[in-house]
């Protein structure tokens, strides 16, 4: 018994060391998977992008969102047999259990030629867990030829949504089951499109609708509906299964509901008599919602409420945060309003106002160390934070920036910050990317000039452009080799810290890259860390770039412990300085001088940065191995006596 605890205790050790170990973290996989989608005469789908080989003119073309799948078709034609999936031959075909989008731009064509075998259908989804809309302000045409069993214009499996475009569907004629222009497993719910549908003939037992929802219901929020069967124009069996049109009121205004026998012998009549009607058209018009937002405060966020009904749902609420940077450098410091809150709730430019006590403070005044409240008003509702800009100095050179009322539930890195299209954004230590240390206040002061400082393209630009200088202390793992030419490079210098100076650029939704040279030198600005001031030093940056080093003079203001420099190339960087030299100093010895050099060599490498070694964690895990062996052996030879 007291060896199984002791072999347990090692194990649980070995799983603690294990889970403690640099790289063995999880992440997690996004669930969205490209497959089982065809469209025309294309193989499977499986990646995004245009599609091609689908024997179609236009454009069709695939992207994944989340969980959803988009399908864009623009200016799409086709017209043939198209790819067959559990019997059915469809023009665009999908099979997995992923919600579809289809986005319509311009005019589009599907035109399906039968399947005198078997099933057939212009657009075909069939897995029950997944919902299909329609949306875009573009049309479609979609038919389906005739078929022996079935023949559907559309034909989805899930609930089916019809948003802000037209769509024409047809079926072709059935001989032995079903011809129905738009059929679907769940709800149909129509906002503000046009929608026709239509059947072929029938045969036999064969039945032939416009419109087939099952048991479900054909839901018309807003918008014209059209619908023509020769057994119905929506389907219907008994009272327990048959397809129900609901209008909704508060959406839509009913201009007319029309039904009969055909289009010329239609009359006016009540939803209640829409039942075995062969021909049924209706007419909305959409509601414009009257928007009339009042305002409440809570702390830091002001929150916009409309009327019942409105059709706005996110970018309700606007937040000021404090200044990322609460250290005092000698400049103002700013606070800033969240992005991405709708224009409409929030119409207007807002100023940020800030005060000490009940006083007033000009913007630009916002500087000195000391407790200041910045306020936001919007309506009558006005939201405010409190921060406190400190004197600074740490001895490790890393800002104190901790604002114990900042909300910093949701933290954002330079890689998320939302980007602007048709703009060029300098990011560096902004309020948006709360994510991100900026230990020595790093600006990019010419940011004006980003467009021509990184040879942007117009379709960058277009897409929109996030850039930002991220410089960090890198003295605990600057490789040798790099501190050898920086020594060669700055016999008269003392090394005070090395750093890792990196420009990035972020371009539309792209992968951020590294920017290792630009198109004329980026001027930039750093706080100097307060271990490092001193009455007359002067400090100089020394690069190191594709094995050359080289000394960049700059300028440093004593008074607000700022060091500007201009550089073009970014890779490693070492700050160095020099001091006054006395009178009492000229006279010194060689001897003297000797050590000097010893001195300044060893400061080179400062014990900053993170002095964990990974080699700690493979040295604990052979200890634990080691303790499983020895208990082995020890176990062996209690036996063997």
């Amino acid at each position: 018994m007291r060896l199984k605890k002791k072999l347990l205790g090692i194990i649980l050790s070995l799983v603690l060391v294990l889970g403690l170990m640099p790289g063995m973290s999880l992440t997690a996989k996004a669930d969205a998977t490209l497959s089982n989608l065809w469209i025309g005469e294309s193989g499977e789908i499986t990646s995004e992008g245009v599609v091609n080989g689908t024997g179609g003119t236009g454009t069709a073309s695939v992207a994944v969102d989340g969980n959803d799948i988009v399908i864009t078709l623009t200016d799409f034609v086709y017209s043939g047999a198209g790819n067959s999936r559990d019997n059915f031959l469809s023009g665009i075909t999908y099979t997995g259990n992923y919600n579809l989008r289809v986005k319509l731009v311009g005019n589009n064509t599907i035109t399906q030629t039968g399947n005198n075998g078997g099933n057939c259908a212009g657009f075909y989804s069939w897995k029950s867990a997944s919902s299909v809309s329609f949306c875009g302000s573009g049309s479609l045409i979609v038919s389906a030829g005739n078929a022996k069993f079935n023949s559907f214009g559309i034909s989805v499996a899930g609930p089916l949504s019809i948003e802000e475009c037209t769509i024409n569907a047809t079926s072709g004629n059935a001989t032995d089951y079903a011809s129905t222009g738009i059929r679907a497993g769940g709800d149909i719910n129509v906002f503000n499109a046009d929608v026709t549908a239509s059947c072929g003939t029938t045969s036999g037992k064969s039945y032939c609708n416009g419109i087939g929802a099952g048991s479900h219901n054909l839901v018309i929020m807003s918008g014209n509906v059209k619908a023509t069967g020769t057994s119905s124009a929506l389907y219907y069996g008994d009272d327990s299964y048959r397809t129900q049109m609901i209008l909704s009121d508060g959406h839509g205004r009913v201009l007319s509901l029309q039904a009969g026998e055909n289009e010329a012998g239609a009359t006016d009549v009540t939803v209640e008599n829409v039942a075995n009607q062969k021909y049924v058209s209706i007419k909305t018009e959409k509601i414009l919602h009257t928007h009339n937002f009042t305002y409440s405060a809570k702390g830091a966020t002001i929150t916009a409420t409309c009327t019942d009904d409105c059709d706005i749902a996110d970018g309700l609420t606007l937040t000021i945060s404090a200044p990322t940077e609460l250290t005092y450098d000698g400049r103002a410091k700013a606070a800033s309003l969240s992005t991405g809150y709708n224009t409409t709730a929030f119409p207007d430019e807002y100023t940020i106002k800030y005060y000490q006590g009940a006083s007033e403070v000009e913007a630009a005044n916002v500087k000195a160390a000391g407790d200041y409240t910045a306020k936001v008003t919007v309506g009558d509702a006005t939201a405010s934070v409190d921060f406190t800009i400190t004197s600074g100095g740490t001895s490790s050179g890393s800002s104190d920036n901790t604002n114990t009322t900042t909300d910093t539930s949701a933290t954002v890195p330079y890689d998320d910050v939302a980007i602007s299209t048709g703009s060029v954004n300098d990011i560096t230590g902004t309020a948006a990317a709360t994510a991100e240390s900026n230990p020595f206040g790093t600006k990019i002061e010419n940011n004006d000039n980003l467009t021509t400082l990184l040879a942007l393209t117009p379709e960058e630009v277009e897409q929109g452009v996030n850039v930002w200088l991220d410089i960090q202390d890198m003295s605990a793992t600057v490789p040798q080799a790099d501190k050898d030419l920086v020594q060669n490079a700055s016999t008269n210098l003392t090394v005070g810290m090395y750093l890792d100076i990196n420009l990035f650029k972020k371009v539309g939704g792209n992968t951020a890259t590294k920017i290792t040279e630009t198109n004329g030198t980026v001027k930039a600005s750093i706080l100097i860390p307060e271990s490092l001031w001193k009455a007359g030093r002067t400090f100089e940056i020394i690069r190191v770039h594709d094995g050359v080093a080289t000394a960049i003079e700059g300028t440093y203001d004593e008074n607000t412990h700022v060091f500007t420099f201009e550089t073009d190339k970014f890779s490693t960087y070492a700050l160095a300085y020099k001091d006054l030299v006395s009178s009492n100093d000229s006279n010194t010895t060689s001897n003297s001088s000797s050590s000097n050099s010893s001195n300044s060599t060893q400061s080179t490498t400062p014990k900053t940065g993170d002095p964990n070694d990974n080699r700690v964690w493979y040295l604990l895990l052979l200890a634990s191995l080691g303790g499983l062996g020895f208990l082995g052996l020890s176990k062996k030879k209690k036996v063997n006596d």
